[in-house]
């Protein structure tokens, strides 16, 4: 009788690693179904919680108790959860908010912030008393206040290709009413609600052995050495994947086709194996305030100002003249800086139609100059010459034309 498949849901796929295949050779006794009645304890703890108030600045995690999961709050700012050395299974999806840090609030949401301070991502949880964040055995990140405010949703039912299970870790089904553990006496092994064995690799009596979703569509259980213990036969499926039904059918599927299965549907008897929920926490008060910074005021003295340098630029300008007009012929300058201004103003009735003319820069005021060239004035007529430049006092000149006489040119003193 086929397997039956109720269900067969969207798999992540965000390999981190490749595993190199290994075929159980066809010669190995096949499998006996003694299994391990006693569940083993539990691996050593680990950090599994964030508790009120409790921050994940980036590169800091917390791990499910077993080892199997790790919340990482990674430093490009994303909060990802992994199988531990393996594939992505959630993210909060804020990469590039780098240097974001999470924040388990005693409102019961879950708050990245950005260092800015602003929230970049949040649970939008509310809960009571004193709501902690738990990454559980099952692969499954919850807020719990308690009872569960907030998840992931990532109850790990599937080994994807790649998928390694190490003495401890498990699979459980979506209703969390199977489990497939695998043992530290080094047995795999699928449990039902009530604790009992539905199916066994047979393989107890090899401590540290460890089970593997090849990427060829072998299931085999190595042991510490290495050396094949079980396997399911099914090479050369490669994207196969075993997934731990809800009616308690273990199946390994490629696409839609089963290729091999415990035939265990149908036969549990209830219960759940789902991670028990951790007891109501007592807060801890929040970190009290960084003391006021006591400063000493250190008197600077202020640099003495830098007095401007003169403006020492030569400017001759040749004039012919008669007893009607005065022109100007040619305009001649020395040295000066490149970020100087010129500004030329002509005050009486012989000033040309344009009578306030200015440039900036070394070309600007040579094309200025240029356009002197020719110009026409009558007697009583004055011309305000001012060059000015950065870090220099400007420098003036006016010049008086007079009638039938060469125009008089006259500085005009410039206050510091």
């Amino acid at each position: 009788m086929s397997p039956r498949r109720p269900w067969l849901p969207y798999r992540l796929r965000i390999d981190r690693i490749r595993r190199t295949t290994a075929v159980l050779a066809a010669g190995l006794v096949p499998a006996m179904l003694a299994a391990s009645a006693a569940l083993p304890a539990a691996a050593e703890a680990s950090t599994n919680t964030l508790a009120t108030y409790g921050t994940l600045a980036p590169g800091q995690d917390i791990v499910s108790p077993d080892g199997h999961y790790e919340l990482l709050m990674q430093d490009d700012g994303n909060l990802v959860e992994y199988l531990s050395g393996g594939r992505a299974l959630w993210a909060s999806g804020t990469a590039g908010d780098r240097g974001a840090h999470a924040v388990m609030q005693a409102n019961g949401n879950l708050v990245l912030y950005d260092p800015t301070g602003a929230a970049v991502w949040s649970s939008n949880s509310r809960g009571t008393g004193c709501p902690v964040l738990v990454i559980q055995n099952d692969g499954n990140v919850v807020v719990s206040s308690p009872p569960a405010v907030w998840a992931t949703h990532t109850v790990q039912y599937l080994m994807e290709p790649g998928d390694v299970l190490r003495p401890g870790w498990s699979i459980y089904s979506p209703s969390e009413q199977f489990q497939l553990l695998m043992q530290s006496d080094g047995n795999l092994v699928l449990y039902d609600g009530a604790g009992k064995a539905l199916w066994a690799s047979g393989t107890v009596g090899h401590p540290g052995a460890h089970a593997v979703m090849q990427t060829d569509g072998n299931l085999v259980v190595y042991d510490s050495a290495g050396h094949a213990l079980w396997a399911s036969r099914t090479p050369q499926q490669p994207g196969a994947f075993l997934y731990m039904q809800s009616d308690g059918n273990l199946v390994i599927y490629k696409g839609s086709a089963a290729l091999w299965s415990t035939a265990t549907n149908g036969k549990g008897s209830g219960g759940s194996r789902a991670p028990a929920v951790p007891p109501p926490a007592k807060c801890a008060p929040p970190a009290p305030p960084p003391p006021p910074v006591v400063t000493t005021p250190v008197s600077t003295p202020l640099p003495a100002p830098v007095a401007p340098h003169a403006l020492a630029v030569r400017l001759r300008i040749s004039w012919t003249w008669n007893h009607s007009v005065t022109r100007l012929n040619r305009v001649r300058i020395g040295r000066f800086p490149g970020l100087a201004q010129i500004f030329v103003q002509c005050r009486g009735r012989g000033c040309p139609g344009k009578r306030d003319i200015s440039a900036r820069g070394a070309r600007h005021v040579m094309r200025l100059l240029r356009a002197l060239r020719g110009k026409q004035y009558r007697a009583g007529d004055r011309l305000l010459i001012i060059i000015k430049a950065p870090g220099y006092l400007p420098e003036r000149a006016l010049v008086k034309i007079r009638d039938g006489r060469l125009p008089k040119l006259i500085p005009v003193p410039t206050q510091g």
